[in-house]
């Protein structure tokens, strides 16, 4: 007898602990599992899921749970709200335990349409792909609208436009997205996820473009540093030229020094055949045309080179479309006339607007046509301000002598 009392009381203990632990279970939404590590946990804990869901590990996995039902069908609601976003979510129970650390506790009933339609918008998706490296990249670096953010999902990525409040926005904006992306549909999104993304979104453009700009920074530094290279390399040719003709007008002086001492060789030679001739019987008389003792002709000249340098200033006014925009510019140059025709220029300009001031630094090779109109290309670096570019041209220039006004 004392047995089958002590088997009857074991028993309804049993049915007891039962019925507890069936008391203590709720219904809810499972989104999705992942093996449990810290690096799965991160990124499950770093992404939004909605009021009432958590992650949790349950076993050896990490699984993101939403809501706690006393009833089968407001788990089912509020898995209707969720498929749209995970459509391997599914309905089980769980430990009531395991909600009770969150701020919202999901007895009864899930989301209303209200609460919904606050925290969700509509948006036009124009691209989805799978979650892979190689389609992160090609998103990543595609151009999208600026109202474009690219979403992160549990296995894809989706590229949606804007976020509207209205089916008639959204409307507008799928018509005009659909000419350009064949693939286009109306999805809901979660306003906070959307504005995260977007944000991601400017700031890898912004971070694009300013790479861009440095980029362009230093290819104009390195062209900078290549017309300086060419401006030394310039002086140095100009210097080898010039010590080169120095030596050629010295050579010239030598030569021309040993002509004249064979013409006073020569004439001498010919005073003396007129002395002998004047001591001929037959009194013939020889003259010597002094042409003939010409020896500068055109195979024993020498032409003279006329390469030196000189400097000169510029000053006058800048004028511009209005005359309150309009200022004043001064520069000084530097030049070295290889020849008649040919001469090389190394000008720095300053030029002072009301609104900006330019500082140009440029060199110029130029050739003289009848030594009157002559024609250059220049080269150089301009200033203004904080912005600074290369400068690329050519200019035109006549050249009048004042020496015969001046007497």
């Amino acid at each position: 007898m004392l047995k089958i009392l002590l088997l009857l009381t074991l028993s309804l203990s049993s049915l007891s602990l039962m019925a507890e632990d069936l008391k203590e279970t709720c219904y809810t939404v499972q989104l999705l599992s992942e093996e449990d590590s810290l690096e799965n946990r991160a990124d499950l804990e770093s992404k939004q899921y909605g009021n009432g869901c958590k992650v949790m590990k349950i076993g050896s996995n990490q699984t993101v749970r939403c809501g706690c039902y006393e009833k089968k069908s407001d788990a089912r609601n509020r898995l209707e709200s969720l498929y749209d976003e995970y459509v391997n979510a599914y309905i089980r129970t769980t430990y009531s335990y395991r909600f009770e650390d969150t701020q919202t506790k999901y007895e009864a009933k899930p989301d209303t349409k209200a609460e919904q339609q606050s925290r969700q918008c509509y948006s036009v998706e124009i691209a989805k792909k799978a979650k892979t490296e190689e389609n992160i990249n090609l998103i990543t670096e595609e151009e999208f609208p600026k109202n474009c953010a690219t979403m992160s999902f549990d296995d894809h990525l989706s590229v949606r436009c804007g976020c509207f409040d209205t089916k008639d926005d959204v409307l507008t904006e799928y018509l005009k997205l659909k000419q350009e992306y064949g693939n286009t549909m109306i999805k809901i999104s979660e306003k906070k996820q959307f504005k995260d993304s977007l944000k991601k979104r400017e700031e890898f453009v912004k971070s694009k473009k300013d790479n861009s700009k440095i980029v362009k920074l230093k290819a104009t530094i390195e062209e900078l540093h290549n017309t300086i290279k060419q401006q030394a390399l310039f002086i140095e040719n100009m210097s080898k030229m010039e010590e080169e003709t120095s030596q050629k007008e010295n050579n010239a002086t030598e030569i021309q020094a040993d002509d004249n001492r064979t013409v006073e060789t020569i004439v001498e030679k010919d005073k003396n055949l007129i002395n002998e001739d004047e001591d001929n019987d037959d009194g013939e008389v020889i003259t010597i045309d002094d042409d003939s003792l010409n020896l500068n002709d055109e195979n024993s000249s020498f032409e003279s080179t006329t390469d030196s340098y000189f400097i000169g200033m510029t000053t006058g006014l800048s004028l511009n479309k209005k005359m309150d925009e309009s200022g004043f510019n001064a520069g000084i140059e530097l030049g070295y006339i290889y020849n008649e025709n040919l001469f090389f220029t190394g000008n720095y300009q300053r030029t002072t607007m009301s609104y900006a001031v330019f500082n140009t630094l440029f060199s110029s090779v130029n050739y003289k046509f009848n030594k009157v109109v002559s024609l250059g290309l220049l080269v150089g670096y301009g200033k203004q301000d904080n912005s600074n570019s290369a400068i690329f041209g050519t200019q035109l220039g006549l050249e009048k002598s004042l020496q015969e006004y001046l007497g």
